[in-house]
């Protein structure tokens, strides 16, 4: 179970009135973890391209931090009728030396 997940009252408005939230687990793919996208619903695979499979921000919330959950965290998909911009900032910056890639 995770630990510390904000809640939407702490949030801004504008993403969590949207559903377009999913929970994710950690595995590892090809000797690198990632984070697969879950359904909040069902346990099973979400997918980024499908809002059928998607949620509202509580939803997520609520299974994360349900004791009997293998998700640890929520996501935002970004989609092209948002007003919201987002940037993927994973493996910009090299551990070692601070600097950036």
């Amino acid at each position: 179970m995770v630990e510390t997940l904000p809640d939407g009252d702490t949030l801004p408005d504008t993403p969590t009135s949207r559903e377009q939230w999913l929970c994710w687990r950690a595995e590892e793919r090809g000797g690198k973890q990632t984070k697969m996208p879950v359904d909040h619903a069902s346990g099973e695979f979400a997918s980024t391209t499908d809002p059928d499979t998607w949620s509202d921000f509580s939803s997520a919330r609520e299974r994360v931090t349900s004791p009997a959950t293998d998700a640890v965290g929520v996501g935002f998909v970004f989609a092209n009728d948002d007003p919201i911009v987002g940037f993927d900032m994973d493996d910009c910056r090299i551990l070692e030396t601070g600097k950036t890639r």
